[in-house]
């Protein structure tokens, strides 16, 4: 990943360098010195390579958000290239090749700052309205829309009896895409597709539903990441046929040209650019092919010998570039605590790394692990997806799905009179808490760490991988669970840990939760400031006027400013020095340790509770509240850190939320009216 990154990054740097520095030979070769040079027809070369590959486009979702910048270099580098190209036009033999190679390169370059504008947010949701409003300009045609789209969903596979399985998959899940990929843009769903949807994946198993998610997310990454959407359309593929023959074509003129005059070091890096244009551009043709998009095109007519089209596709990709593995990694990372804790030794690397500041980073990278999804893991996120699924057509329930994040497994099981506390907290101090209590319990059953076979794992095992990957997510990725101050939480509960293991040696994770087991955490007080405090003035009368004396009424209010005055002096002074007191860094570390001590505290009060309960029980309860807590965070994640998580490879957690939009719990403000059960409360004509 690291190195698909620099190579991204310093691509268009390398290539406007390269391209400045033949602009400035040309400009200082005189007009006799050119008819020897080849770089003339290296600078198209360069306009290619600007172009960069079909399969990547953009490396983030912000990258296609300045696609206005990409279109001014591409401005400025056509030109710089025309004017090479105009400048090599004395030499006869060389501005055909020359030509040839320059029209491909400007058709690859305005190809990928097409594609960026077409993936930034504000063209995306323009093409969903203007596709929605093709068939005219009357609003019911959006409701019209969907309701076309659900009668297409409801033939499902079988309009096409002959296709392989795998086609069929590829062809519901575009079907799918082409709905949910409202998701992206904050549009409404028609309520009979979603309770379409509900049905269609309730009667599935999880495989295949985790199989159609994962389709349709592929779908939404090529839009937003590579040029899928604009090579599969008839212009792109007119486009694909003219670079591949312009490619040939200038690699046959060049290899019959005279090349006397020529340097041989300059012969061979022409050949060595044209094979490598020449390599590209077939790659990039025979990827254009075995693509799902082609099967999606194939499937729009109802040739007959499309079906073969689409089988041999298939057939191809799984057995030469797929080889039987998913579409997806199915890796999750996994971040654990008291593993960190241990891990945090002073190395030398260590001290190196703190020297160039990134310490942490450092740290977090090596204490980050990457297991396989457990096939059990994949069926318990299935089944918490369904579980909150019935009856989410009536408001109220589709809010309390939305909300559940634990104490609905707590209560199937009977222990919420026990456990509330454990979350009425926020979200991100029960993830810690639960976290360390879930280690704890894991660890003195086992007295190993959790399993990495994946088709021998228990609810313990899935409870434990699930526990550091909600860790993995508040600490790494922050951005995808917006709640509280994970973090802070985090390095305080880290700092304390540290320091009860500080004076251990040679301690292994079984070792180091029984050093925290026996320890006894006292929460530290931590000084509050004190509020001032009025006392009674003495001998002075409280009674301003005495027999209605005024005089002396008004020499005692006198008397008693005076003296009130004095003493508010001498608080206030004293105030201050209390103030700047607890201000201070004494108390600033007193109120770090407590916050740290507060979560470890309630972290090993949860873990003796738990312990309590017998083992079979305990782990389905663990586990259950680890899926609540892991589909809460899918669902109040929004959807732009969702499509954000796709240029890494994509998330779980992203799988997770596309699967529970299926299943109808989506956010209520995107749901059309269920023949008024739900009441939105704004006008569903308006999006």
């Amino acid at each position: 990943m690291l190195t698909l990154w620099l190579f991204y990054v310093t691509s268009d740097f390398v290539a406007t360098l390269a391209l400045g520095n033949i602009l400035g030979k040309q400009i200082d070769y005189s007009g006799s010195s050119i008819l020897g040079d080849l770089t003339a027809l290296w600078a198209p070369f360069l306009l290619v390579h600007l172009g960069g590959p079909d399969p990547i486009t953009s490396y983030s979702v912000e990258d296609n958000e300045l696609w206005w910048r990409h279109l001014l270099g591409l401005i400025v580098q056509v030109f710089t290239a025309g004017f090479v190209f105009l400048q090599s036009l004395p030499n006869h033999r060389l501005w055909v090749p020359t030509l040839f190679v320059f029209v491909p390169g400007l058709l690859k370059y305005g190809e990928r700052t097409l594609a960026l504008r077409s993936a930034s947010m504000d063209n995306f949701k323009d093409k969903i309205i203007s596709d929605l409003f093709s068939r005219g300009d009357d609003p019911q045609d959006y409701s019209l829309d969907l309701q076309r789209q659900y009668n297409r969903l409801r033939l499902g596979p079988d309009v096409f009896p002959d296709l392989s399985n795998e086609s069929s998959f590829i062809l519901e899940g575009y079907h799918w895409f082409e709905i949910f990929k409202r998701l992206m843009v904050d549009m409404t769903f028609s309520s009979d597709i979603l309770i379409y949807s509900q049905n269609r994946f309730g009667d599935i198993i999880p495989e295949d539903a985790f199989k159609l998610v994962a389709i349709e997310l592929s779908f939404l990454y090529d839009i937003l990441y590579t040029k899928s959407v604009i090579i599969h359309s008839i212009s792109g593929r007119v486009v694909r046929c003219c670079s591949l023959i312009s490619i040939v074509a200038a690699f046959i003129v060049f290899h019959d040209l005279d090349k006397v005059k020529f340097k041989p070091t300059d012969i061979t890096v022409t050949y060595i650019l044209l094979a490598a244009g020449l390599s590209l551009e077939v790659v990039a043709a025979v990827l254009l092919v075995i693509s799902d998009w082609t099967i999606v095109s194939l499937s729009k007519s109802r040739c007959f010998m499309n079906v073969y089209l689409q089988n041999s596709i298939v057939w191809i990709v799984n057995w030469t570039f797929r080889k039987g593995k998913p579409r997806w990694s199915r890796a999750i990372r996994q971040y654990n605590l008291v593993a960190f804790c241990l891990r945090n030794k002073h190395t030398l690397i260590g001290r190196i790394m703190s020297v160039v500041k990134v310490k942490n980073a450092w740290d977090n990278m090596r204490a980050t692990k990457m297991i396989l999804l457990p096939h059990k893991m994949e069926e318990m996120m299935f089944e918490e997806a369904k579980r909150r699924a019935p009856n989410v057509d009536t408001y109220k329930i589709l809010l309390e799905a939305r909300s559940y994040r634990g104490l609905k497994a707590l209560e199937r099981h009977g222990q919420l009179e026990n456990l509330e506390w454990s979350m009425k907290r926020e979200f991100d101090v029960c993830i810690i808490l639960w976290h360390v209590a879930t280690d704890i319990c894991f660890y003195n059953e086992y007295n190993r760490e959790y399993t990495e076979h994946v088709d021998m794992c228990t609810e313990a095992h899935v409870s434990c991988l699930t526990s550091n990957y909600m860790l993995y997510l508040l600490i790494l990725q922050p951005s995808m669970t917006q709640f509280g101050f994970g973090k802070t939480r985090f390095e305080a509960t880290c700092a304390v840990i540290k320091q009860i293991l500080k004076g251990e040696r040679k301690l292994d994770h079984k070792k180091a939760h029984e050093v925290l087991q026996s320890h006894h955490v006292s929460v530290p007080p931590v000084l509050e400031p004190v509020p001032p405090v009025l006392e009674p003035v003495p001998n002075v009368n409280p009674v301003l006027y005495v027999n209605g004396q005024n005089e002396m009424g008004r020499l005692v209010l006198k008397d008693k400013w005076i003296c009130w005055g004095r003493r508010k002096g001498e608080e206030n002074e004293e105030n201050k020095k209390r103030k700047d007191e607890y201000k201070g860094e004494e108390n600033k570390k007193r109120e770090y340790e407590k916050k740290g001590k507060l979560v470890l505290r309630d972290g090993l009060r949860l873990a003796r509770e738990l312990q309590k309960i017998q083992p079979e029980i305990r782990w389905q309860l663990i586990s259950e509240t680890w899926m609540e807590m892991l589909g809460y965070a899918a669902i109040h994640c929004n959807s732009y850190e969702h499509a954000k998580s796709l240029s890494r490879g994509g998330e779980l957690l992203t799988h997770f939320w596309l699967l529970m939009a299926h299943m109808g719990v989506v956010d209520e403000h995107k749901i059309q009216q269920y023949e008024h059960k739900i009441q939105p409360t704004y006008d569903p004509e308006l999006f």
